[in-house]
């Protein structure tokens, strides 16, 4: 079963199906030996699947059993995040030299000689015996996740999350760029990926609107992902204090790179956040409800008869009104304040 609900009455059962299939791939990608840094990433990102799938159903679930399904779901990614963490260390260096070409190779030569082995104890693979734990861990969480139960039934079921998960996202977009720090950009980028996962689970109410939403999400996700990495490897830099290596410069190239990221993502983020929760509850709302009836109608064929065609007006346009124009001045902008 596909990452998706079926715009219908959403009952557990439906939701439990999707959870028992996302344990499934991660079993699946972690059986082999050894598990290879793609491997690691998928698995990863069914741990991401399955919490915001909980994230959704927040408010029909009992406090109890979601905190404690959450933080050990939570738990088997921490497990799985070392052996992923070299792997994209190394990457992350190949980004910078690839931006800044010949400029950044000298600065960066040490850096790639050190990570041609393992980097502080961060294995580049996921050995048998410790994958073999995770799939236990995730074999506990399915026995789990098969008696979830909710308290409400159809889109009742997913608004409150739906709508809290959206203003956080609004939220975080606003703490970050009124006070750009490193951990806000990367609590931003969580955020926007809780969102995207949201809409990939509401796509089938109407696949064209959703799979955009959920490109442009994918894209600014990858663009905070990236700024996080290099976050990661300044950290990394200035804790280990190698005279081998030009700190000052390798921290300059992150910096800058940095800035030139979170400058595309600003932009993105004001389009996908734009809308206030309410009102965007509400469309979604509106969208789900209207998609079995629309699966439903028959289509009728396109009228092919010659159209009389339209007397233009000096404003552009027939019998139509024109709308008042909005200078960009009077435009709102989301990051002025943070958002209710």
């Amino acid at each position: 079963m596909a990452y998706r609900l079926k715009p219908s009455n959403i009952k557990a059962k439906s939701i439990r199906a999707i959870a028992r299939e996302q344990v499934m791939r991660a079993v699946a990608v972690l059986s082999q030996d050894p598990v290879p840094p793609t491997g690691v990433h998928e698995a990863r990102k069914v741990v991401k699947r399955l919490r915001s799938l909980l994230r959704l159903l927040d408010p029909t679930l009992r406090n109890k059993e979601l905190a404690a399904l959450y933080k050990a779901i939570g738990g088997l990614g921490d497990q799985l995040a070392g052996a992923r963490g070299a792997h994209v260390l190394r990457e992350t260096v190949d980004k910078l030299e690839a931006h800044f070409g010949s400029n950044a190779n000298a600065t960066l030569a040490p850096l790639k000689s050190m990570f041609a082995c393992e980097v502080e104890g961060h294995a580049p693979h996921l050995d048998a015996a410790r994958a073999k734990r995770v799939i236990d861990g995730f074999a506990r969480q399915r026995r789990k996740l098969d008696k979830l139960k909710v308290k409400r039934t159809g889109f009742a079921c997913i608004v409150g999350g739906l709508e809290g998960t959206y203003r956080k996202a609004r939220r975080a977009f606003a703490h970050a760029y009124s006070k750009p720090e490193d951990e806000l950009f990367h609590e931003l980028r969580k955020a926007v990926q809780w969102h995207q996962r949201h809409m990939a689970l509401l796509s089938r109410a109407w696949p064209e609107f959703f799979n955009m939403r959920i490109a442009a999400c994918r894209e600014l996700a990858e663009l905070l992902g990236d700024d996080h990495d290099l976050s990661e490897l300044i950290d990394l830099v200035e804790r280990r204090g190698d005279d081998t290596l030009d700190t000052s410069g390798i921290v300059a190239l992150a910096r800058n790179r940095q800035a030139e990221l979170r400058s595309a993502a600003r932009a993105l983020s004001e389009r996908l956040f734009a809308e206030r929760p309410a009102a965007f509850a509400r469309r979604m709302e509106c969208y789900w409800n209207a998609a079995p009836l629309i699966s439903s109608t028959p289509r009728s064929q396109p009228d092919t008869r010659m159209v009389t065609p339209l007397k233009i007006g000096s404003d552009g346009g027939g019998s139509a009104v024109r709308p008042k124009a909005q200078s960009d001045a009077g435009a709102p902008r989301l990051a002025a304040k943070a958002p209710k």
